[in-house]
């Protein structure tokens, strides 16, 4: 999970040794490559900032650590099981406006994400699997990058379905806080659930699978409430 705190991305897709890569203690000053390798050597985290030009390297400091357990244990988003989600009024990549009914008639799998989240990059094609196998439930991903890293990255990771970018602003009306999250929208326009990936894999050293969006599907379909339309 990337934490929308510090807009940072899983480490382990980010190498230390990259080129441009800059190096923080855990009070947020700078510190060499060899001094970093030590100290996470020997068991903290850090998190990974990727910022235009360069990519920062932070040691975790005890208020991280709360902080990103905060975030772990909040609510994905404002809006709650049962509540209505209001279609935002935008442009799709292909042009087309994202019409009034999206969230009408079948279930739909929202896609919350940003272009250099490495979470959100490592399923990227279980997603393009799942859109491309489940004609019956709509697809959208929702990303508040802009249009042009938005279609680049849709184009690289084979996403054949839906994408709405720069949606910051619907996506601060709902409270999505972290990255990547997955949310299933109801035929008749309301949430039925909305979670982060890592909550609901089943092998956590393979990622999201398929069988893992569809158990989750399932299970939500089932124990869903009644609400009128």
């Amino acid at each position: 999970m990337a934490p929308a705190f510090a807009d940072g991305v899983n480490a382990s897709y980010f190498s230390p040794d990259q080129p441009g890569a800059v190096f923080l203690d855990s009070n947020g000053k700078p510190i060499t490559k060899a001094r970093f390798k030590l100290l996470v050597g020997k068991g903290p985290d850090y998190d990974v900032d990727h910022q235009p030009g360069r990519v920062v390297f932070k040691v975790y400091s005890a208020a991280d650590k709360a902080k990103l357990q905060d975030e772990v244990h909040r609510p994905v988003s404002h809006v709650a099981a049962g509540d209505a989600v209001p279609v935002p009024v935008g442009k799709l990549l292909d042009g087309r406006p994202l019409a009034a009914d999206t969230f009408r008639g079948r279930y739909t799998l929202v896609n919350f994400f940003f272009t250099t989240c490495g979470p959100c990059i490592a399923e990227a094609p279980t997603l393009s699997h799942f859109a491309q196998t489940h004609a019956g439930v709509g697809v959208l991903a929702v990303t508040f990058d802009p249009s042009a890293d938005a279609t680049a990255f849709a184009h690289q990771h084979g996403f054949t379905w839906p994408v709405l970018a720069d949606a910051k602003a619907w996506m601060d009306t709902l409270g999505v806080r972290v990255y990547p999250v997955l949310m299933l929208v109801g035929p008749d326009g309301r949430m039925v659930a909305a979670t982060i990936p890592s909550q609901i894999e089943q092998d956590k050293d393979k990622g999201l699978s398929e069988a893992d969006i569809d158990a989750w599907l399932v299970r939500n379909k089932t124990t869903r409430p009644h609400t009128a339309g």
